[in-house]
């Protein structure tokens, strides 16, 4: 499948070869470059080999953003869940939200988005047990509160944008940052993380993808003040 926009929920993963699929049957008219409206073409002679697509998952192309139709159908159906939330007041004037969290399939904490000192805290009491999988949930709570501030915020609210700590930035989940294993242990081996070392160490492709996805490494108070931009932390 092909849409036009970037799934906000979704996950970037790597492959150029899905291209010539979808723009062969662009330059020859038989689709348009850009729509609305999904576009499902078989590409099985593209070899795919060793790429294992989660139901979050897309390949950003030429053409659009691609994806298996079970990855789309997942991600229309994550849409129509937060459009149908209701909260008692619009978003952007509320204290705070607890969303529940579950891993390991036997353990249950909340997880706490204060609004009016935008931070994130996991409330979890058995943290040892639990560690492992904060990097993930971190990322689905940020992804999720994108998605529902996109949907249900009203225009003229700034939008949210998590500022992290440059020792903290390496540890988030690497389908957030785009860190490399070999990016992290270039940084490990300096006497410091800072945010100049992270920036020197990434390329120009991951930093646009930290501004669509509203992340940076910065130390708290450094971001200019922006009108439209609520930092997080």
């Amino acid at each position: 499948m092909c849409i036009d926009r970037e799934p906000t929920w979704g996950t970037e993963v790597y492959h150029t070869g899905l291209d010539t699929c979808f723009s062969t049957r662009t330059t020859k008219g038989e689709i348009s470059a850009r729509q609305d409206a999904p576009l499902d073409l078989d590409c099985s002679s593209i070899d795919l080999t060793g790429k294992q697509f989660t139901t979050c998952d897309y390949i950003k192309g030429t053409v659009g953003h691609y994806m298996p139709k079970e990855n789309f159908l997942y991600l229309r159906k994550s849409e129509r869940m937060i459009e149908k939330i209701t909260f008692p007041a619009p978003i952007h004037l509320l204290d705070h939200i607890i969303i529940p969290i579950h891993i390991r399939k036997s353990h249950w904490f909340p997880a706490h988005i204060n609004l009016r000192t935008q931070s994130i805290s996991l409330l979890d009491s058995s943290q040892i047990y639990s560690a492992a999988a904060y990097p993930h949930q971190r990322m689905l709570i940020w992804k999720f509160f994108r998605m529902v501030w996109t949907t249900h915020a009203e225009v003229v609210a700034p939008t949210p944008h998590w500022t992290i700590p440059p020792e903290r930035f390496t540890g988030l989940h690497p389908r957030l940052t785009d860190l490399t294993p070999r990016m992290i242990q270039t940084l490990g081996q300096g006497t410091k993380i800072n945010t100049s070392n992270i920036m020197n160490t990434t390329t120009e492709k991951i930093k646009s993808r930290w501004i669509r996805r509203g992340i940076s490494p910065e130390m708290e108070g450094s971001r200019p003040k922006d009108p439209l931009v609520h930092p997080w932390t």
